[in-house]
């Protein structure tokens, strides 16, 4: 936005799918929200998250469904990814 501060329109692209996400306004007030996506590298992706100023939740560990951690972004939202189906 010309504000310098807001994010009128952002897209994230994880694997295929796309994530859009803006900064609240009067209109479009503020929702948190939680995500939970498989991924290719839980310990790439948790070590980007935290070097971008998101807030460990869970750190990466091996579940009975699969290697997961958890984390939270600057805007509150919740983070939960996973590799996949534990053997």
């Amino acid at each position: 936005d010309g504000d310098g501060r807001s994010i009128m329109h952002g897209e994230l692209m994880i694997g295929e799918a796309v994530v859009m996400f803006a900064t609240a306004t009067a209109q479009w007030t503020e929702k948190s929200s939680g995500m939970f996506l498989y991924v290719d590298d839980v310990d790439a992706v948790h070590r980007r998250a935290l070097k971008n100023q998101a807030k460990e939740l869970a750190p990466p560990t091996q579940q009975e469904y699969g290697y997961s951690s958890g984390f939270e972004d600057p805007f509150g939202n919740q983070w939960w990814i996973t590799s996949g189906v534990s053997d």
